[in-house]
């Protein structure tokens, strides 16, 4: 699911180029500040893992990861917009490391938990590519473009 939420603007690029005038490469920084967000923000997640429940930090998750994304959604702007993704990072990063915490204390000893748990995440990041394709702004390349930001 994280995959999909952090996937947002590729599957809609085209769209959004056009709907605000803007260019590539100032939606690409919008895009990589939300990333780095997502990536930056696992590590201090870790520590704090040390202190409250991994339950709790996914159900923070959750609810952080639906309403940033509904943000993004009705952002009527640019300015709001980048806000909303780069909160949506930060709620993402939440994920993975509380994630793996429930998977491994379960104590199952079991690797093909975790071997399903990362097979999940790539369906979600095929999901990404099929779902670009069906952008309605996908006549504007889309994925099928060799020069589009999902042909990778």
């Amino acid at each position: 699911m994280v995959h999909v939420f952090i996937s947002l603007l590729p599957a809609v690029l085209f769209a959004l180029k056009a709907q605000w005038h803007v260019n590539y490469a100032t939606l690409g920084a919008v895009y990589t500040a939300a990333t780095m967000a997502y990536g930056a923000g696992a590590v201090p997640v870790g520590f704090l893992l040390n202190r409250v429940r991994p339950l709790t930090v996914m159900r923070v998750f959750l609810v952080a990861a639906s309403l940033a994304s509904l943000t993004v959604a009705a952002a009527p702007g640019q300015a709001l917009f980048a806000v909303a993704l780069f909160m949506l990072g930060l709620a993402c990063s939440l994920y993975h490391v509380s994630s793996l915490t429930l998977i491994t204390r379960a104590g199952h000893n079991d690797a093909r938990l975790l071997g399903q748990w990362a097979m999940s995440g790539n369906a979600g990041l095929a999901s990404r590519r099929s779902s670009a394709d069906s952008w309605p702004g996908s006549s504007h390349g889309g994925c099928r473009s060799p020069r589009s930001a999902c042909s990778a």
